[in-house]
């Protein structure tokens, strides 16, 4: 360890705590990508996506954040990989849904932002609607494909490949 620096996520979305996220930079800039949460995923509580701009040196905020809006996911509670390639920002993120106060549907998504336009969502496919557990997927992009790996019964791995509109 070189350096080290514990910075307070508290303050930054009032009312909310910071869910597992990821790290990236993006347009040469470091960012923070997570779902802030009221509380656990039970009615009424929400959680959102944001990312948050982070200074050079990782020491502190360098701007307020930025709400990724995510139509149809109410409790967007982790983003378990992120990448920024030719201006998008790309997010794999787990949300749930409450169909009652005891039963709730948990689906996995892929998202592209463009960062130019204050990060206007280009793109949402769900690609998983079944019970997914922490970052039991990844995915990489490969020229103008992004390959998703995503672990399944029986110890099998699934891997759907989407092409990137230039």
């Amino acid at each position: 360890v070189v350096s080290e620096t514990l910075l307070d996520t508290s303050a930054l979305v009032p009312d909310r705590a910071l869910g597992p996220n990821v790290l990236l930079h993006v347009g040469g800039k470091p960012f923070l990508v997570g779902g802030f949460m009221s509380g656990p995923p039970t009615p009424p509580n929400t959680a959102e996506l944001y990312a948050v701009p982070l200074s050079d040196d990782l020491h502190g905020f360098s701007a307020a954040p930025v709400r990724l809006v995510v139509p149809g996911a109410s409790y967007v509670q982790r983003v378990t990989r992120g990448r920024y390639v030719n201006g998008t920002l790309i997010i794999n993120y787990v949300a749930k849904q409450a169909q009652s106060a005891q039963v709730q549907a948990t689906s996995e998504f892929l998202a592209l932002f463009d960062v130019a336009a204050g990060f206007a969502l280009l793109s949402q496919t769900q690609v998983q609607d079944k019970e997914v557990v922490d970052n039991h997927s990844s995915f990489e992009v490969f020229g103008d494909r992004l390959v998703l790996f995503q672990q399944q019964a029986n110890e099998k791995v699934s891997i759907k490949v989407f092409r990137l509109r230039q």
